[in-house]
């Protein structure tokens, strides 16, 4: 009889997932698209967070750092023990293998 515990493996907007692995996807995927704006913003020469942008752009760039706010938040959750199944999609029961 083994000691370990079994992790449940539930439905998230990633896919299958354990709730560890299901937070270290929010983290993993907030750190990308981090490094992806940070590249953006080099790329044009603009380091010091002043830019012009037009209505358009603005609102994917807040879409973008609203996605990584309520990533970073639900893993948190997670880490804090206040969501035990961080990015579970709605009621959708335990994955039976």
């Amino acid at each position: 009889m083994s000691d370990q515990k079994t992790e449940r493996q539930y439905r998230t907007r990633y896919g299958i997932t354990t709730a560890p692995d299901a937070a270290y996807d929010l983290l993993d995927r907030s750190w990308e698209r981090l490094h992806f704006l940070k590249n953006v913003l080099e790329a044009v020469g603009q380091t010091d967070g002043n830019i012009a942008m037009e209505s358009s752009a603005s609102s994917g760039l807040s879409a973008i750092l609203e996605d990584i706010a309520i990533d970073v938040q639900v893993a948190h959750f997670y880490y804090t023990g206040t969501d035990d199944m961080p990015g579970k999609t709605g009621e959708a029961p335990e994955v039976k293998s």
